[in-house]
């Protein structure tokens, strides 16, 4: 395991023990949508260690997969969150809930099916050129659809 990959599971431990501690105080305005936010970043953070470790495209797919347990979820939590420490809770309702909600759902369904279209990723490829492997991800149509309601 390389410096970065352990670096990143501590990381990654840390954010989840945030996540678990948070829901001690879940009756605290935004603890819930913290905990989701710390939870979907520490799956996201597992899943790039294991990206970290990989040296072949089924590895770096396996990382993805776990990475991607949390990254749809991060922009939902944190404008949950955001909206409840603001005091801003009259706009979370099904009308903001439902579409952002899809969005993340949709990114996960399509990233775990994305052999069968490439929609999120045209291809993985593999850089050897540095210390050690690192993916190369040529990105789909969906995957710019994420990054802009990220």
């Amino acid at each position: 395991m390389n410096i970065y990959a352990i670096i990143t599971l501590i990381a990654a431990i840390i954010t989840a023990f945030l996540s678990v501690y948070a829901l001690r105080y879940r009756r605290t305005r935004g603890a819930l949508s913290f905990s989701g936010l710390c939870f979907a970043a520490a799956a996201y953070a597992m899943g790039y260690v294991f990206e970290l470790n990989g040296t072949a495209v089924v590895d770096f797919r396996f990382g993805l997969y776990i990475e991607y347990v949390g990254i749809p979820f991060i922009p939902f939590f944190w404008i949950m969150f955001t909206l409840q420490i603001t005091e801003n809770q009259k706009f979370i309702n099904w009308k903001t809930i439902i579409p952002l909600l899809s969005i993340s759902c949709i990114t996960l369904v399509l990233n775990y099916t994305n052999q069968y279209h490439n929609l999120y990723y045209k291809d993985i490829q593999i850089d050897y050129s540095g210390q050690f492997p690192v993916a190369l991800l040529i990105k789909g149509p969906w995957y710019w659809v994420h990054i802009a309601y990220i």
